[in-house]
């Protein structure tokens, strides 16, 4: 396909030593990097259920925690302005703007629109989850705990936008954030035959919506608009 990728652990610094993280895959562009990071773990039982629920805790775990390793990568490349992998590739930053990428292996319809996403995830730079249900204590640990990430996720972005003076051209963090699902990705990438071409394929899903919360045929809307 032409597009080459960084991907494995790499020696993270830490004022207290250091530890060993690991990217899914980082791709670099002419001006972006763009790292994806795959939720490997299934539903549980009752998200597969169709429990509300359920899925709308666990698809914003997977997107919490996906998010969060990737804000990971981004703090350390801003920091130390490259990462060196273990396999002795190197990515520089190089004053690049940075595409974050989480990936699930089903498809997840209107949770995993952009514009859905975008409000989402600034709605949780705002407060916390709160439930009503306090009869079940599962569903409060569990909440609690999603509590914990978003509090991680806050001071993550707190940090990167003290690293980021420009603010990746003073355009919102979350501008540069998707979730999509495999089949999703092959879609795009059945466009693509260069790292340069993936950027391009993805920006086409940026800024244009048709608020029918169907990726699919927003994606085929913006390829159409561009022959025309």
């Amino acid at each position: 396909m032409g597009i080459e990728f960084f991907s494995g652990e790499y020696e993270n610094y830490k004022p207290k030593g250091k530890n060993l993280d690991e990217s899914d895959i980082l791709i670099e562009t002419d001006d972006t990097l763009i790292f994806f990071e795959v939720k490997k773990k299934p539903l549980v039982r009752k998200s597969r259920c169709s429990d509300s629920l359920a899925i709308f805790i666990d698809l914003l775990k997977s997107l919490l925690e996906s998010q969060i390793q990737i804000n990971k990568h981004e703090l350390s490349i801003r920091k130390h302005e490259k990462i060196e992998f273990k396999d002795n590739s190197i990515c520089h930053l190089n004053n690049k703007n940075i595409a974050r990428i989480s990936i699930t292996l089903l498809d997840f319809g209107s949770f995993q629109d952009r514009t859905i996403i975008f409000q989402f995830l600034e709605t949780m730079l705002l407060g916390k989850l709160e439930s009503t249900n306090i009869n079940n204590i599962k569903v409060e640990e569990k909440i609690e705990k999603l509590n914990q990430k978003i509090d991680e996720f806050k001071n993550q972005i707190d940090e990167i936008y003290k690293l980021d003076d420009d603010n990746q051209k003073n355009s919102s963090h979350f501008d540069y954030c998707w979730f999509l699902s495999v089949s999703q990705l092959l879609i795009i990438l059945d466009n693509v035959q260069s790292s340069n071409e993936l950027k391009q394929e993805l920006w086409r899903t940026r800024s244009i919506s048709t608020s029918s919360l169907d990726f699919y045929r927003e994606y085929a809307y913006a390829r159409q608009i561009e022959k025309h």
